[in-house]
């Protein structure tokens, strides 16, 4: 059963039908996805906040969150969720707040490039020079070197994962010391039992992950393993982690795929499936007891990664 107060802050009739994208057109699709643009609320007392944008050949919007009158114990850098063709900075706003406030990390939340207009790789590019921005530039930023860590969500997790892959193939210095990844897309094959299980009625639709594979790759080899990043050769690569996975997403089985190949390849990664949600719940419903539990265990892991 779902739990009851991610029931109350999604309408039942959104949880059965999901966006239903497989039907719309490509404008019509991408208007609802994406939304008004949202304005930028005030920073509250304990934090600065600071946009910024990187980049030579473009630019790469970054926002950064600073925790103010406390020590700085590292450096996190968020890339958010949305299927590769939606979601922002914005978004993620209150997310970061609150993981800036709670753990002392500044915290940089990456505005990648999206599909379709940009499709693979651009959005993984940009999160590859965001994360490689971050920690040759940590000091600067006020945090201490060498204690970097990543955090994604859903697309966010795939692109966090992909990136951190791409940077240790091509010998890259950044040498992040742990990555949290929130429900990770990791298989364009979408095969598993709970692609079955799960594939109508729990918001994230099967028909609509095949959408979101469909304009992100266009046209390209899903089977890379920089998209589906459970085809990586070398996952041993990566840095201790933890993944989080919700009981009714289509998506659980994959992700818990990945956190058992890391582990098999010699790096510690913890698994927690979250019995009772579903896919998105830190964006869906940021305020249930299960969203408040996964950030408080971010908060864990972070201070452990850290210390």
């Amino acid at each position: 059963m779902i739990a009851p107060d991610i029931v109350t802050a999604l309408a039942p009739e959104r949880l059965r039908a999901g966006f239903g994208l497989a039907g719309m057109s490509i404008p019509d699709a991408l208007a609802l996805l994406r939304g008004p643009a949202r304005p930028a609320a005030p920073a509250p007392p304990g934090l600065t906040i600071e946009d910024r944008r990187i980049g030579t050949d473009h630019e790469i919007p970054l926002r950064i969150y600073r925790p103010i009158k406390t020590a700085i114990h590292g450096l996190v850098v968020n890339v958010h969720g949305g299927g590769w063709v939606a979601g922002s900075i914005e978004g993620d706003d209150q997310r970061c707040r609150i993981i800036a406030e709670s753990t002392g990390c500044i915290i940089v939340s990456v505005g990648y490039r999206l599909a379709p207009e940009y499709p693979f790789p651009a959005g993984l590019d940009d999160c590859a020079a965001a994360i490689e921005w971050s920690w040759r530039h940590a000091a600067t930023l006020g945090a201490p070197e060498g204690k970097l860590a990543v955090l994604g969500a859903s697309a966010g997790a795939n692109l966090a994962v992909g990136a951190m892959v791409k940077m240790a193939v091509t010998g890259s210095e950044c040498r992040p010391v742990c990555h949290i990844e929130f429900y990770p897309i990791c298989d364009c094959a979408m095969d598993t039992l709970s692609y079955a299980e799960n594939a109508s009625g729990y918001f994230l639709t099967a028909a609509d992950m095949a959408w979101y594979w469909q304009a992100y790759m266009a046209g390209a080899d899903p089977a890379t393993p920089l998209a589906s990043i459970l085809l990586s050769p070398d996952l041993g690569m990566l840095p201790p982690g933890l993944i989080v996975t919700s009981q009714y997403d289509p998506l659980r089985d994959e992700g818990e795929e990945l956190a058992a190949r890391i582990n098999q390849a010699g790096v510690p990664t913890e698994c927690i499936r979250y019995a009772g949600a579903i896919h998105g719940i830190l964006t869906l419903a940021p305020q249930s007891a299960l969203s408040m539990a996964a950030l408080d265990k971010v908060a864990e892991v972070l201070a452990t990664a850290f210390a």
